[in-house]
């Protein structure tokens, strides 16, 4: 890392990471019966082929979504070493494709509900992590430790429960320990403070780790940041990243939504490098996309858009085989394509 850009560590060319989230390996389900890493890709029509397609939009880097509970007890009959091998297929296809891996810690199991939506689907995204998050990133960072195509996004999306979200919210004590918040609510002090802990863990095992730290307000909210150890000296080699949606506000400048990126995030792309870990929309959003995408090049902010093959898609039908674009997908490719 040099200043706010990405380097390659053997050559120190600058890389500028743009593509896509691959979504589905979060859910994967092999059945009562299923075992190995292919019963996994299989449930979610996960193969080379996509990362080719991926790769051939113009693509440099994907953002494969996991979950924890998967890596450390695996789902059903198939095993965490299974979940496990379905990931190093996934950086192996990634690697020929000419892709960077981001690994990003998505869901802490598939079970737990952590609150309702409006439309009444269940949300699965934690607002913190727990225990078991430092083993699985212990893990990951042994297992990657000789693998520079592989990145890590620490935790997706850090927020305040939902007001349906009853699952127990952990916090991190000076000394490292774990406590049970008593406010169920989720700011820079809750999050800064299990970012800390994680990054101490990785970089034990990885200390070259890219490390990927996600925001507040389901990770939209960069302010607050850069992450700086107790003694106020700021870790380095860190990427912040942001989620930007239609519906991630904060509730400034109505109608004029570069002041409002600026705010949230952009401010800190002058010094530091920010990324887009996720940004999408449907049919709807495609000029308010556009003028994101033009805000995330004019500031040197990299991204991954949401999603090869879940809502809001970029395909036409990823299930059904249909790789043509939607129309968001559109404004995607063709930012990639320029970039290329």
């Amino acid at each position: 890392m040099r200043g706010r850009e990405l380097v390659r560590r053997d050559t120190g060319a600058r890389v500028r990471l743009r593509g896509v989230n691959r979504s589905g390996l979060e859910y994967a389900d092999p059945g009562p019966s299923g075992t190995g890493p292919q019963a996994f890709l299989d449930s979610v029509g996960f193969d080379e082929a996509d990362l080719r397609r991926i790769a051939a939009w113009g693509a440099n880097v994907v953002r494969v979504p996991f979950t924890q509970d998967f890596v450390l007890r695996g789902r059903g009959a198939a095993s965490g070493a299974d979940y496990l091998a379905a990931l190093d297929q996934v950086v192996r296809w990634a690697e020929a494709c000419g892709l960077y891996t981001l690994l990003d810690l998505q869901w802490i199991d598939a079970e737990t509900p952590r609150g309702i939506g409006q439309d009444g689907s269940i949300n699965r995204v934690p607002a913190l992590p727990d225990a078991g998050s430092i083993e699985v990133w212990r893990l990951l960072a042994a297992r990657y430790r000789d693998c520079p195509s592989v990145l890590f996004d620490l935790f997706n999306e850090p927020h305040t429960p939902m007001q349906t979200d009853d699952a127990p919210l952990l916090g991190v004590l000076p000394d490292g320990g774990l406590w049970r918040l008593p406010a169920r609510v989720v700011g820079m002090d809750e999050w800064q403070p299990w970012a800390l802990r994680l990054i101490v863990e990785i970089r034990a095992i990885h200390p070259l780790a890219v490390i990927f730290v996600s925001g507040v307000r389901w990770a939209y909210d960069l302010r607050g940041f850069p992450l700086r150890w107790r003694s106020g000296v700021p870790v380095e080699g860190l990427v912040y990243s942001t989620h930007v949606y239609p519906w991630l506000t904060l509730g400034m400048w109505p109608g004029r939504p570069e002041q409002e990126w600026h705010r949230a995030f952009g401010h800190l792309a002058e010094a530091h490098p920010v990324f887009a870990g996720e940004w999408g929309g449907d049919e709807s959003r495609v000029e308010w996309g556009r003028r994101l995408l033009a805000y995330l090049e004019a500031t040197t902010v990299g991204w991954t858009a949401w999603s090869w093959c879940d809502w809001p898609p970029l395909l036409g039908d990823h299930r059904g085989g249909d790789y043509a674009c939607s129309p968001f997908g559109a404004v995607v490719k063709g930012g990639l394509s320029a970039s290329a």
